[in-house]
């Protein structure tokens, strides 16, 4: 299946980008992976258009930009690459060479290559941690070297290499696309060495290295798959999916690198 619309071109500033996030005004964010650009569009953007917002510049202390997402008029983005391992947020409404109003970063944070991060309705910060295979929740208000308020991690989590994670409010779950095969989920308010609380994983799923995750506002969970070999493709799984279960809809095309995905 082809795609019905596409952002591309020279006037896009696009290059690499990574997490994509629709804003509850419609506005779509991504940040670049090659040069650090947080980049948001006006709704409904098409083709080749330049972005409405560019943070960028000496200023933004953002390394390998692999995750971004929007709250409460404050956009975050993570950087993977260490020594640089940080959460950094502006305005929403920011941009050019400015300076960022909160910076997570130091030991006491937790942060070991941060692949994707995306705030609850209360504001908390939630961050998957490829390198240490754990999430960190920080407080609304952390900020320097700020601990986080919990953290899941230990050998009951099932964590592997996690890549993206979304937050579905409805049912209080926290999704992770998780190594090879599989989505994991914990509640939102867990923490220690808990075992996940769903696992879609399993011969019938059709996963083959999960890159990116989203679910709807009818609890629908969107894969983007990219596997080694055949293209990327996503598949969609029904509300309250667990286990070894069939997608109710799969879709291959031409869809570039993929890798990440958004829904609204």
């Amino acid at each position: 299946m082809p795609a019905t619309t596409w952002i591309a071109g020279d006037k896009t500033q696009l290059d690499s980008p990574g997490q994509i996030y629709v804003a509850p005004s419609g506005s779509l964010y991504t940040c670049n992976f090659h040069d650090q650009r947080i980049l948001g569009f006006a709704p409904n953007a098409r083709g080749n258009v330049a972005p409405i917002r560019s943070i960028s510049g000496s200023n933004n202390p953002v390394n390998a930009c692999d995750g971004v997402a929007v709250y409460a008029g404050r956009v975050a983005a993570v950087g993977f690459q260490p020594p640089k391992n940080r959460v950094v947020a502006w305005s929403e409404d920011s941009n050019g060479n400015v300076a960022p109003t909160r910076l997570i970063f130091g030991p006491a944070t937790k942060l070991d290559s941060p692949s994707d991060v995306a705030f609850d309705t209360s504001g908390n910060l939630y961050v998957t941690n490829s390198d240490s295979n754990t999430i960190t929740v920080y407080a609304p208000s952390a900020d320097g070297d700020a601990a986080p308020m919990r953290m899941i991690d230990g050998s009951l989590t099932g964590l592997s290499r996690p890549h993206a994670l979304a937050i579905d409010e409805t049912s209080q779950l926290i999704y992770i696309a998780n190594g090879a095969q599989e989505i994991i989920a914990y509640k939102l308010s867990q923490g220690g060495n808990v075992k996940p609380t769903v696992t879609i994983d399993g011969a019938k799923t059709g996963l083959d290295y999960p890159s990116g995750v989203a679910v709807d506002a009818a609890g629908y969970i969107y894969v983007m798959n990219y596997p080694n070999t055949g293209g990327p493709f996503l598949t969609v799984y029904a509300p309250g999916s667990n286990g070894d279960v069939a997608p109710v809809q799969t879709i291959k095309g031409k869809v570039g690198m993929g890798g990440r995905i958004a829904v609204k």
